[in-house]
């Protein structure tokens, strides 16, 4: 690549990055007030009314309720789980898919710095279709007489477990399996709580595959469950509470309605500082593009440029976080600030005629 090509080239990615920078300030501005107006899950759920069945007297149309209760499960839930390859998952599971993945390789062109091309290769596992088993779709939870899709919960405070079974074609090396229905037989490489390392062209070349199960986990010993939602007199299905932004509060958890008050709390608390990193975000790498231009100049001085990119990227940090809690505080008390407003020039007003009055 020539200069005038490098040149080129780089003019483009400046002038793109100051569009995007463009783009970005107001997206950040966007998240702030999002975070402002995060749904409160914890405050619906204290409010809500707290009923024994569908069937209690405190039930109105519309009416917020919260129960706890033994529960049961329908269409066979709790599942044990087995795959084609003859291999029992641990333990049972309220809902569950398993999808198979396999073994890929990707080779792309790729330009370093200086605009030399070369090639880039990268290994992952990518899954193969639908998944092979799935839980019913209209699995239902029944607490006091509520009954409920399970799928359809906006929160499930149920805790989740991610198995994987490693296989290769062949016969088994732990145990003689048979292969009936199954050509080449197949064995098994490992066990796993968590996707493992990234493939190697061994396993494409040996035809390696993941079973991978993503399922909420059935535990005998928690005989209880708290469920939350909306609820219409002479009914007993739960629909979602909507907040701002299309948020929505259809609860499920395991344990009591303590348990389920603190699971709610974190859940909005983790949620609205995510929003406000977001934001913050978004500004700093908006300034970033806008300033494009001077830290692509600073960025041909040797030493001196690298010193001088660190320290913008410092402040625009600084000014970031600092316009995050701005537009924060200006969106949780804006009422508060327009009053102000309104007032103190009100009140210095009339403060000055009652001065020349008194004069």
């Amino acid at each position: 690549m020539n200069f005038f090509e490098k040149f080129g080239k780089g003019v483009k990615q400046v002038i793109g990055g100051m569009i995007l920078g463009i783009f970005l300030l107001p997206v950040g501005v966007f998240m702030q007030k999002c975070a402002v107006d995060q749904m409160q899950y914890h405050k619906y759920f204290e409010k809500a009314v707290q009923v024994t069945g569908a069937n209690d007297s405190k039930i109105a149309d519309s009416t917020i309720i919260k129960t706890e209760g033994n529960y049961t499960l329908s269409d066979g839930s709790p599942y044990t789980v087995k795959v084609a390859e003859g291999d029992t998952y641990d333990g049972q599971y309220i809902s569950y898919s398993v999808s198979k993945y396999i073994p890929k390789k990707e080779v792309r062109e790729v330009e370093d710095s200086n605009g030399n091309k070369k090639k880039e290769v990268t290994f992952k596992w990518e899954k193969e279709g639908d998944p092979v088993q799935i839980a019913p779709d209209n699995l239902t939870v029944g607490v006091n007489d509520f009954s409920v899709r399970f799928g359809d919960f906006a929160q499930k405070y149920i805790p989740t477990a991610t198995k994987v079974f490693k296989y290769v074609p062949g016969m088994s090396r732990e145990t003689t399996r048979s292969s009936l229905g199954n050509e080449m037989g197949v064995s098994l490489l490992g066990k796993f709580n968590s996707m493992p390392d990234k493939p190697t062209d061994q396993d494409i070349y040996d035809g390696v595959y993941l079973k991978v199960l993503d399922g909420y986990v059935y535990n005998p010993n928690d005989n209880t469950m708290t469920i939350s939602g909306i609820a219409n007199k002479g009914s007993n299905s739960l629909a979602p509470v909507i907040g701002k932004w299309g948020a929505k509060m259809l609860v499920v958890c395991y344990g009591g309605l303590a348990d389920t008050f603190t699971q709610l709390k974190s859940s909005a608390n983790t949620e609205r500082l995510m929003k406000f990193i977001i934001g913050s975000l978004c500004f700093m790498f908006g300034f970033a593009g806008i300033f494009g231009p001077i830290l692509k100049v600073l960025d041909f001085i040797p030493i001196i440029g690298d010193l001088a990119i660190g320290l913008i990227y410092f402040v625009l940090a600084i000014v970031s976080l600092l316009l995050s809690v701005l537009f924060y505080v200006f969106f949780q008390f804006y009422w508060l600030l327009l009053a102000i407003a309104i007032i103190v020039p009100l009140a210095l007003f009339f403060i000055n005629k009652s001065k020349q009055k008194a004069a």
